[in-house]
C-alpha cells in the first residue's frame, strides 16, 4: 500500500496530528515538531504533554501549584448531611465546577496560529492554569538532589482514560498495564532499570 495504515500512525498529543511511520526529520511530529513520548516497552505512543511554568515561576513554586490545587479542590467539595423520610442519614457530596479545560484552551491556542514547523514550542503554564491540575494526571522529572542544576521537567496526561505509571528511578514511562506485567517477570522490579520500587512491589 502507498498510503500507512490509520490505525498504525503515530498520533502527536500535542496538536493532534497523526503522522506517518517513518520520519526523516526523527522521532517527532511532522506537524509542530513535538518529540514523542514512548512507551519504554511497546513504543506506542503516549498521551503525555510536557510542558514548563511561565518565566517568574519557579519549579518549586510550580510544584507546589500542582499539589495544592488538588487540596484546593478537596476543600471546595461541600459535604452535606441530608435526612430521608426513614429517617436515615447521608452524605451528599457536591463536586464543584472545575477549569481543568484551561490547559487545553492553552494547547489549542499554541498551535492555532503557529505557521514554522521547524522549532519545537513548549507550552509554558501560568499560575492560575497551574492550580487548576490534577496531581494524579502529572508527572514530574526532578533530578534536583543528584545535579541541583538538573532541569525539573513536567508531564501531563492528555487522555484521561489511559493508565500510564513512570518508574521513579530510570524516569521511563510505561503503560500500566505492560509495566506490571514486565515487573512481575522481571523479578519484582523496572523491566529496564532493574531498580527495584518497594511500593510498587507490595502492590503488586
Amino acid at each position: 500500500a502507498y498510503i500507512d495504515n490509520e490505525t498504525k500512525m503515530a498520533t502527536c498529543y500535542s496538536c493532534l496530528h497523526s503522522n506517518p511511520l517513518i520520519n526523516s526529520n526523527g522521532d517527532q511530529c511532522n506537524a509542530c515538531s513535538t518529540p514523542f513520548i514512548r512507551c519504554g516497552l511497546s513504543f506506542d505512543v503516549l498521551p503525555l504533554v510536557e510542558f514548563r511554568p511561565s518565566k517568574g515561576i519557579t519549579d518549586d513554586q510550580a510544584i507546589d501549584f500542582i499539589k495544592l490545587s488538588s487540596v484546593e479542590k478537596l476543600k471546595k467539595n461541600l459535604v452535606t448531611k441530608t435526612n430521608n423520610q426513614n429517617g436515615v442519614h447521608t452524605l451528599k457530596i457536591d463536586v464543584g465546577e472545575t477549569n481543568e479545560d484551561l490547559f487545553e484552551q492553552k494547547m489549542n491556542e499554541l498551535f492555532e496560529n503557529q505557521q514554522s514547523t521547524e522549532t519545537y514550542t513548549m507550552v509554558e503554564l501560568d499560575e492560575n492554569i497551574l492550580r487548576t491540575l490534577s496531581e494524579n494526571e502529572i508527572f514530574i522529572i526532578d533530578n534536583r538532589t543528584i545535579c541541583k542544576n538538573a532541569p525539573v521537567r513536567f508531564f501531563k496526561k492528555r487522555k484521561k482514560d489511559s493508565s500510564i505509571t513512570m518508574c521513579k528511578f530510570c524516569y521511563r514511562f510505561f503503560k500500566l498495564e505492560d509495566f506490571e506485567n514486565a515487573f512481575i517477570k522481571a523479578g519484582k522490579c523496572c523491566p529496564l532499570c532493574k531498580n527495584v520500587d518497594e511500593s510498587m512491589k507490595t502492590a503488586l
